[in-house]
Parts: structure tokens; sequence; C-alpha cells
């Protein structure tokens, strides 16, 4: 579908800003059809506010591309869930927004390190309690922070270091080739050919043309769908676990280096299920994990002395 871009910056409240990102991050979790009908109660319902913002929220996301409205019938899906990129609709960052990238860009760097508590972050940061708060159970939600016995918040072990990165791939080896032999496995054939189809545009593209985010995203969406094929929560939750982890570390903003072997090793898992063949399904899944692995570590071994190097991976 086509590319939502604003014609010019809108003035939103920050209210407004932060229910237009969940909105935005609503449609592309759920992979929704473009088309599909978007109401002011769900989403006050689901967002805990009243209409009246969702509603002003719903209208600006129809003036910037990314709903229509329809007289007397309501807000639509305007463009496919996987054209939408955050980057570029020009959503103000809310203050909630700008406090969390601030407080996890301090968590990776090292600032806070075993624990970190309100008052902390209030003194760092100039910010009041309520915001504080809400950015923490945020943060705990997605599994970077645990309430402490105390009055204090645990920091959660992330990738921000090339150990911390190994051990997530040796994770990932154990478990995602697994899920596709679960016995409760069941193939979505209508998933897989859509994938198949994003990862078939990304290489008609090419690394040049394409944003790490959409790369990330596309990449992210496949093993999430793969996980769910398993018909194993626990599955589905650690890999969605594992790539919140990996948005934390900011590898939207590095070069992909190796899109066409991904793309392509992800198309070959794609025409083993849907051949029905789920042994060779994992096989080629476990060897494309492994394959990234070791590239990463030897990516890793080449640039001695570099502080950095877990904000550099290969994509898996």
């Amino acid at each position: 579908g086509r590319r939502p871009v604003p014609k010019k910056t809108q003035r939103i409240s920050d209210l407004q800003a932060k229910i237009a990102l969940q909105i935005v991050e609503y449609i592309k979790d759920n992979d929704l059809e473009k088309g599909q009908h978007l109401t002011e109660e769900k989403f006050a319902a689901l967002f805990g506010v009243s209409r009246t913002p969702v509603r002003a929220t719903l209208n600006y996301l129809e003036k910037i591309g990314v709903l229509k409205v329809v007289a007397n019938r309501g807000y639509f899906l305007a463009v496919t869930p996987g054209s939408i990129n955050l980057g570029r609709l020009g959503i103000p960052m809310s203050e909630e927004e700008k406090l969390y990238s601030n407080v996890v860009r301090d968590i990776v760097r090292g600032h806070w390190k075993e624990e970190v508590t309100e008052i902390d972050l209030i003194r760092r940061y100039e910010v009041q309690r309520g915001l504080v708060t809400r950015v923490l159970w945020r943060l705990a939600k997605e599994g970077v922070v645990e309430r402490s016995a105390g009055v204090g918040w645990t920091i959660q072990p992330i990738l921000n270091s090339p150990e911390a990165v190994m051990e997530s791939y040796r994770v990932r080896v154990l478990v995602e080739p697994s899920g596709l032999l679960e016995p409760t496995y069941a193939p979505d054939l209508r998933k897989l050919a859509k994938s198949r189809e994003q990862h078939e545009e990304l290489l008609r593209k090419g690394a040049h043309k394409i944003s790490r985010t959409e790369f990330f995203e596309t990449n992210a969406a496949f093993h999430e769908m793969l996980a769910a094929m398993s018909g194993n929560r626990f599955f589905a939750q650690m890999i969605k676990q594992q790539n919140k982890l990996r948005r934390l570390m900011e590898y939207k903003a590095r070069h992909i280096d190796r899109l066409t072997e991904s793309c392509q090793e992800h198309i070959a898992i794609i025409d083993a299920l849907e051949a029905g063949d789920r042994d060779w399904a994992a096989h080629l899944l476990r060897h494309h994990l492994q394959t990234s692995s070791r590239l990463y570590q030897e990516s890793f071994l080449s640039r001695t002395g570099q502080r950095d190097a877990a904000a550099e991976p290969v994509e898996a």
C-alpha cells in the first residue's frame, strides 16, 4: 500500500501523541488488514481514556494518511501495516516517550546498572513522579525492569554486551526450531504467503533502499509468526520478549549487513512449512540462527577494542 506521509506537521496534545503511537503500534502488532474498521470505543477502552482525545487522534491519523474516513461509517485503515514507517509519520514525541527513550538509553549505556528508584529518575531527568511511574511500569511490562521488594526497581538482563547477545542467540537456537515440532503446531498459510511477499519486496528494493526499521520489523514479525504457529503460548511469549530486547538496542539506526541472505533463508523456511516438511523447516531455522550467531561472533572478534560491539548485530 501507499506510504502515509504527513503533508505538514500537525499540532496535537501530548496525550494525543501518545494515543497516536499506541494506535499505530496496535495496528502493526496485530497485523490488521488494509480497510479494517477502527472505532473510538475500542481504543478508548483499550487505552483507558475517554473518547474525546481518541476522536481527535483518529482525525490526526486520517490527516497524515494512516486512516481514511467514510461518511456515516467511521474510520478505516488506509494502508497496510508493513508500509507504516514510524520514523516518517511525524508523530510528535510525547513527554512520556522522551523520558522512556532517555531511560532506555542510559540503561543500555550502563548509567543505571543493578537498581534504580523513582527518586533517582526524578532527579536526573527533572520530571514529575507520575511520569516516572508510568515509564517504569512500561519498562516492567517489557521485561527491562522488575519491582523490587523495597523502593527500587531491579534492572533485568538486556542485550547491552557481546556476551548477552551470544547468550540470547544460544537460547533462540535451542527454542525456536523446537516450536515448529510442537504437537500443537498449526500452519497459517495466509500469514506464510504474506510473509513471503514482504521478504520478496525487501529483496526487490535492496539494502540501500529500505530503512533499518523496515528490515527489523519484517524480520521480527517472521520469527514471532513461527513462534505463534507452534500453538505454545510460552514459545510466542519468549520470542516477543527477545524482539523487545533487540529493539532496545536501537538496531534500527544501524546498517543492514545481511539482508539478502536473511531474506532468502526465511523464504526457504516458508517453502518447507508450506510443503508440510516441519523437520526440514526446523533444521533450516536452526542453521539460520547458528549462522547469524557465528557471524556476529566473528564480527565482534574482528573489532577488538570496540566497546559497543553489541550495537551492530548480525540480523537473524
